[in-house]
């Protein structure tokens, strides 16, 4: 198999963010071997030796932690996927040492720093204003409704950005006030749960005003879609973008006149929340779509410091 095309394959697995990071890491992976002398011109060219003195060169470029463990992570996981497609000669017991060693540089070098979480205040002064729907035309009230909607699921689901913009409506699940999510981070599907009634009560009344416009739908029906000029002229209702997403937030937390932040930080405070409420870092693996609960535990759970300092003090 050429090199070229196994990058392309593997890529294929993430989102279109993480395949770029991802190829932007092993690019220069290749980039510092040639450098080195040992050019790779095939997927079995790759040794595991070589992935730490990598991180050793990005960090003396000046490269953040946090670059050079993303920049490993997409290494390691492109190594275990060569051995896995069965077109590299590399040991799994030479992939577990890389993976130990990685976890170790990553430590030492303190990659990984906790979220950034959104003052409290600033989430509920936006929840508070977000229902005031002040809109002159028709158009405007539906694009307010859509906003009270995508915030309340954003802070109630902790779900990522990407996949309330996949989020289809036939799979809503009102027997669960849940839903599913096709096709998220990795190619997998999973189910979002509403931590409270108001949130899916929003998503429902913006869903139930829609109808009444009667506009046609282009493919799937999307939860969530475009309010603009064009879309209204054209009577349809078309699937709103990421980016689309993140600046009607971006609106939405100024005009409440709060501290911004952003939708990946909501998910954070709502992961924090279920955590200091249940203290099974199991349940919140789930209800944030980790496939790997170490995930989880090295994010969250010292997270709880201050509720620990709350206790300790009475």
């Amino acid at each position: 198999m050429k090199l070229s095309k196994a990058i392309d394959l593997f890529a294929g697995d993430y989102s279109r963010l993480t395949a770029r990071t991802y190829r932007m890491g092993l690019k220069r992976f290749m980039e510092w071997m040639k450098g080195t002398g040992m050019p790779i011109t095939c997927p079995d060219d790759f040794d595991t030796k070589w992935v730490i003195p990598f991180a050793r060169s990005l960090k003396r470029e000046g490269l953040s932690p946090r670059t050079v463990s993303t920049y490993l992570t997409g290494t390691v996981q492109f190594l275990k996927w060569l051995r896995r497609e069965g077109v590299s000669s590399i040991g799994a017991e030479q992939l577990f040492d890389l993976g130990e060693q990685v976890k170790a540089w990553n430590r030492k070098n303190h990659a990984d720093p906790l979220p950034r979480l959104p003052q409290k205040r600033a989430v509920v002064d936006t929840l508070s204003q977000v229902h005031e729907i002040d809109a002159d035309t028709e158009r405007e009230r539906m694009y307010q409704l859509r906003n009270v909607a995508l915030f309340e699921l954003l802070a109630s689901t902790g779900c990522r950005i990407s996949e309330a913009a996949n989020l289809k409506r036939k799979d809503l699940l009102p027997e669960k006030m849940a839903a599913y999510v096709r096709g998220g981070k990795g190619g997998k599907d999973r189910m979002i749960v509403f931590r409270t009634k108001e949130a899916w009560d929003s998503v429902q009344g913006y869903l139930a005003e829609r109808d009444k416009l009667k506009f046609s739908v282009v493919g799937e029906e999307p939860v969530f879609s475009r309010h603009d000029k064009s879309a209204h002229a054209r009577a349809e209702i078309a699937p709103l973008t990421t980016a689309s997403m993140r600046v009607a937030m971006s609106i939405v937390i100024k005009e409440a006149n709060a501290e911004h932040f952003t939708p990946h930080q909501l998910r954070h405070l709502a992961a924090t929340d279920l955590l200091r409420k249940t203290g099974n870092p199991a349940i919140v693996q789930q209800f944030l779509g980790h496939a790997d609960i170490s995930t989880t535990v090295g994010t969250y759970t010292h997270l709880s410091n201050d509720d620990v300092i709350d206790a300790v003090r009475g």
